[in-house]
């Protein structure tokens, strides 16, 4: 992901509004993070055309699955799973209905593995489809909905799903979030309004809506996951019992 910082941007004394100034995605960004040489990686946006995914995604496309251990061990051999269960998750949480587009596929030669980078989430948290919202996207949809077809990869989303609901991603956690950030550019926000239109009132609304979406959100990702890879009651208690707990849920 790119980390940002909030700028108010003045052009020869000129006021031009709020910016949130973000790390670029690109090899240089990847090779940073994961410690690699820059040479060694590549980056795409799209898994169907140019890039070497497309060989996996016409695998899934022609009927291959990875439900056998031969299609599952196929599957490993390209893909960091960790790295694509998270995004799942993130996507899933927000119920972006712009993915197609908005991705970026890395691979870098030192383990031969391609990873995921979270990319434009602004057309997110206002539908609640969550894991629908993934593996019912054009491309990219068929290749996640074959993975929650996996049981290893099940219990590896299942797991690190329950265990961002119970941190960063928890209702509690994400609306404090959410309002550490408006408290970090609140002050900005009539002067914003000012040079581009709209009001600081109608921005707290925006603001309040995220909340909204937020409460709640947690319980509505377990049942939404559960339903996508058929959780038996068992398995739900098992992975989810404490979180729902929490919200006095069962």
């Amino acid at each position: 992901s790119q980390k940002h910082k909030y700028v108010a941007l003045y052009i020869n004394g000129e006021y031009w509004g709020l910016y949130a100034l973000r790390e670029l995605h690109s090899e240089e960004h990847f090779a940073s993070y994961m410690d690699v040489p820059v040479s060694s990686v590549s980056m795409y946006r799209d898994m169907t055309y140019l890039s070497p995914l497309n060989t996996l995604y016409r695998y899934v496309d022609e009927g291959g699955s990875f439900q056998t251990e031969a299609g599952w061990e196929y599957a490993k051999s390209y893909l960091d799973m960790n790295s694509f269960a998270d995004w799942i998750i993130l996507q899933a949480y927000v119920s972006n209905v712009d993915i197609l587009g908005n991705t970026r596929y890395y691979h870098t030669t030192t383990d031969g593995l391609w990873r995921i980078g979270l990319v434009d989430l602004d057309l997110g948290m206002f539908n609640k489809n969550c894991f629908d919202a993934v593996t019912g996207t054009l491309h990219h949809g068929l290749m996640m909905s074959a993975l929650l077809k996996n049981e290893e990869f099940q219990d590896l989303i299942a797991s690190r799903l329950a265990e961002l609901l119970a941190g960063p991603l928890s209702d509690e956690e994400m609306i404090s979030t959410i309002e550490m950030l408006a408290s970090s550019i609140r002050e900005e926000m009539p002067l914003e309004k000012e040079r581009w239109g709209g009001s600081a009132q109608q921005w707290e609304r925006m603001v309040t809506q995220l909340k909204s979406y937020c409460d709640g959100n947690a319980v509505r990702m377990i049942n939404s996951l559960c339903d996508s890879i058929s959780l038996t009651k068992e398995k739900r208690q098992q992975y989810f019992g404490d979180i729902l707990s929490t919200y006095n849920e069962t």
